[in-house]
């Protein structure tokens, strides 16, 4: 198995997605992809976090912006449209937005990881559905299922043998020759 990892400048836009689609569909060995957040959605994100912890106005149009962004991707990316991609988008999208406007709670760096880790969240579905667009056998994994880690958040360690076993039990490459995975 071979382990690629693509960070958020290199998925920034349609053109970079396509490119790590070749790069993918090029390989013959057992892939495992860790993907990071489209360009620089996590900053953004962190700029909600920010708006929402400190209570300061314009949360509902820096929040509009991210979303428009990435369903504009996946139109472009799948112009005939993707409506089992587009309703995990619009509920993972949703379940943000009750975060970010509900109570933060005491502990900013538990909420950090929660609304800045989305992105990633976001980015593997659009690059999953297009490489299945593409006729490449992929499965999408949710890494908070195969990585276990402390509570010490922004900082956590991960509970190797946990981990481990998670991952002995989810990974098939029987069933599919490409796993997509998140990188946060």
């Amino acid at each position: 198995m071979l382990i690629y990892k693509f960070g958020g400048s290199s998925i920034k836009n349609e053109k970079g997605i396509k490119d790590i689609s070749k790069i993918i569909s090029n390989q013959e060995e057992n892939l495992l992809v860790v993907i990071s957040a489209l360009g620089k959605t996590t900053n953004s994100l962190e700029h909600l976090v920010k708006i929402s912890w400190d209570k300061k106005t314009g949360l509902d149009e820096a929040f509009e912006k991210i979303k428009e962004f990435h369903f504009d991707l996946l139109r472009e990316l799948i112009p005939q449209g993707h409506l089992q991609t587009e309703k995990k988008l619009k509920s993972l999208f949703h379940e943000l937005g009750f975060l970010l406007r509900g109570k933060p709670g005491n502990d900013f760096d538990r909420y950090y990881d929660q609304v800045v880790s989305q992105g990633e969240l976001w980015s593997t579905i659009i690059i999953h559905a297009y490489l299945k667009s593409l006729g490449i056998k992929t499965g999408w994994l949710d890494v908070r299922e195969l990585i276990f880690t402390d509570d010490h958040y922004r900082s956590a360690r991960v509970v190797w043998d946990k981990t481990e076993q998670a991952v002995k039990n989810i990974i098939d490459f029987s069933a599919d020759k490409v796993y997509i995975t998140q990188g946060f």
